[in-house]
């Protein structure tokens, strides 16, 4: 292997413990790397293209990258706020993560069994099973939740 890993398979365990030290034991894949979505795509199900606010409509760098940016993105598609990541029997719900600085680091869908997916940038999809197997400096933790009710357009 030579250069930067291009997928989690690649990395070494002390290398995915750099960047979510919880996640040895607690995770299987569920896809193949991809550049065409992320996790924002993967938390609303639109797979066919990347999501973020790093832009300005004049092209310049926001600097509002904040946890409460995408959650306002998240309640326009639907999402509201809610306490906790429990589990309730029809409802789907996302946790965002932040870092030190309450800046948007990543989000995470809640499926029907209660285990968590995530597309890690680049990387895989994932199914982990709890929100705590991607906390840590990379992430931060989850701060945010939203839920919304679960149909059959976002199984």
């Amino acid at each position: 292997m030579t250069g930067e890993p291009s997928c989690i398979e690649e990395m070494t365990p002390l290398q995915i413990s750099k960047f979510w030290p919880n996640i040895p034991e607690q995770h299987h894949l569920t896809s193949r790397p991809t550049k065409y979505y992320n996790c924002v795509s993967w938390a609303l199900h639109k797979t066919n293209r990347w999501i973020d606010f790093y832009y300005t409509e004049d092209g310049n760098i926001d600097i509002d990258q904040s946890g409460e940016k995408y959650a306002k993105y998240f309640e326009a598609e639907g999402f509201v706020r809610c306490e906790d990541s429990s589990l309730v029997e029809g409802v789907e719900k996302i946790a965002i993560y932040e870092d030190a600085r309450n800046d948007f680091t990543h989000v995470a869908r809640q499926l029907e069994n209660g285990n968590w997916t995530s597309k890690l940038g680049e990387y895989e999809d994932i199914e982990h099973y709890s929100l705590d197997a991607l906390s840590g400096n990379y992430y931060g933790k989850p701060k945010i939740f939203l839920a919304r009710e679960r149909t059959s357009l976002n199984l």
